[in-house]
């Protein structure tokens, strides 16, 4: 559905919808399929969005890029596209992609093992989605949900060896 989709869009020439759809495609194959095309999705979305002036869907796709770097142990890198979609996204008014980053930041900071600025960027997060109140979107609270997971997680294994 989503190469349709992407096909539709190159043909007819909507570089956005064709940015949007890449980026889509590289959620999917970061999800449970392979990280290089997902790696090739994003990179494809950020050179259309930055073509474009896009900021929101450049940042977007700094966030989601940085935490699948940080997942293939590129922790250095990861946290490179983290720190600029976070610049690109302040500078919007979408709080929602701003917390979404910051959740995926968090779950950067739990890969390596840094618990305090994980937990720190699950705070930012989440006092963004209290801001927010009722518009809160279902996959910002998955993404927060996600990450108390992750810091619970590696609180009962510390815990259990010691």
């Amino acid at each position: 559905m989503l190469e349709r989709s992407l096909q539709a869009a190159r043909d007819i020439g909507y570089a956005r919808v064709e940015a949007i759809v890449l980026c889509n495609l590289g959620m999917v194959e970061s999800a449970g399929g392979d990280p290089r095309v997902a790696r090739q999705h994003y990179e494809g979305a950020l050179s259309i969005s930055e073509r474009l002036g896009d900021y929101l869907l450049h940042g977007q796709t700094l966030g989601y890029l940085g935490l699948l770097c940080s997942r293939q142990g590129a922790i250095a890198e990861g946290r490179g596209h983290l720190q600029r979609g976070e610049a690109l996204l302040e500078a919007t008014d979408d709080e929602s992609s701003l917390a979404i980053l910051h959740c995926n930041s968090a779950q950067s900071f739990a890969i390596s093992g840094e618990r305090d600025a994980a937990v720190s960027s699950l705070e930012n997060a989440t006092a963004i989605a209290q801001r927010m109140g009722e518009k809160v979107a279902f996959d910002l609270r998955i993404a927060i949900d996600q990450v108390k997971q992750i810091l619970s997680s590696q609180s009962t294994n510390i815990t259990n060896e010691h």
